[in-house]
């Protein structure tokens, strides 16, 4: 179910009201983004979240709120981030949950710079119940290879919004041993952008 007609505000009421909301997913809602700042009114006595999808918001959100909530769910398995959660902050989310099964990146468009590169392969290293990723809008195919230490682990690898180089693919999917689900979206999104 997708929702329309509703802001940032409505998440925000959501965010206080629902204590015992386990699955927040906006995928495919169309959402009018007024601020970023909704994510702070989870109380912070809220631990009962399981899944969060925030990839459709075009808009920022406050990414020190959204540090706080993912510290306060112990149960939060899968986590889907927007394009506008910058790329250094992925590592420190990842890191304050290791349980994630399933991981939807945000932008990769950040010039390379090692100790990010790092800090990334460090925490995807530490995510050891991994089984999903997926975003990787606007990437710099440099980067990829942060996710080649998980790919053994993976059963899903959607790269369906990444353009590619065809050498990045096929190092990603050499190392991808078992997976059910290498979206064939991806070989045709990436074989458009191949160089």
């Amino acid at each position: 179910m997708t929702c329309e007609g509703f802001s940032t505000d409505g998440l925000a009421a959501i965010a206080a009201n629902c204590r015992n909301l386990k699955v927040l997913d906006l995928r495919g809602s169309d959402v009018e983004d007024l601020n970023g700042h909704w994510l702070s009114h989870f109380p912070d006595t809220y631990t009962s979240l399981v899944s969060l999808n925030i990839a459709c918001l075009g808009s920022e959100v406050s990414v020190s709120a959204l540090k706080r909530l993912v510290d306060r769910c112990p149960n939060l398995r899968t986590l889907h981030l927007n394009r506008p959660v910058p790329l250094d902050r992925h590592a420190n989310l990842l890191r304050r949950a290791p349980q994630l099964v399933e991981f939807g990146a945000g932008c990769y468009m950040a010039d390379l710079r090692s100790e990010v590169f790092s800090s990334l392969t460090g925490a995807f290293t530490s995510c050891t119940e991994l089984k999903s990723l997926s975003g990787f809008w606007d990437v710099v195919p440099a980067y990829l290879p942060f996710v080649y230490p998980t790919c053994s682990r993976l059963t899903s690898l959607n790269l369906s919004y990444a353009t590619i180089h065809v050498t990045i693919l096929q190092s990603l999917s050499v190392n991808v041993i078992i997976y059910r689900s290498f979206g064939s979206r991806c070989i045709v999104n990436a074989a458009a952008g191949l160089h």
